[in-house]
């Protein structure tokens, strides 16, 4: 899986938006990989849905985050838009951003390993009648041979 990202913020009291595009390989798509929360958080903003912040003077309350889903088993891709916390300075960094898709890749990865140890199988057999069963049912099957012809 290929898991790309950018933030992008306008100047001024505007909140950056990450915005985060996983695209599966076609060969993983093939495993029936569950996907799901993926136990990874980032940081979001309460207000979310507001594009602009009050600035240095807001401080917004701590504890908020945007959970990460893994694309589903039947999907190939996802996206998601994850509206930041606002940070003041010239180019604000975020570096739990990287860290908490690192943490993510490493969940996708273990779900593919764990896939991979279930290896395909096919199975086949033929059963014949016991040598009791047919013991018991040969007179009738050779009176019905005797009687039919």
């Amino acid at each position: 899986m290929k898991v790309a990202w950018r933030i992008t913020k306008k100047r001024g009291n505007w909140r950056p938006v990450l915005t985060i595009e996983c695209q599966k390989e076609d060969w993983e798509c093939e495993f029936f990989i569950p996907g799901g929360d993926a136990s990874v958080t980032i940081p979001q903003a309460p207000d979310w849905h507001k594009q602009a912040s009050l600035g240095p003077e807001y401080r917004p309350e701590e504890g908020w985050a945007y959970s990460l889903s893994l694309p589903a088993q039947d999907g190939k891709a996802l996206r998601a838009d994850v509206t930041l916390p606002w940070r003041p300075g010239a180019h604000p960094e975020y570096p739990e951003v990287e860290a908490a898709l690192r943490q993510y890749m490493a969940e996708w990865e273990r779900r593919v390993l764990k896939a991979l140890e279930s290896s395909a199988l096919e199975m086949a057999g033929e059963l014949e009648h016991s040598g009791e069963f047919k013991r018991a049912v040969a007179p009738y099957v050779a009176a019905r041979r005797m009687l039919d012809h």
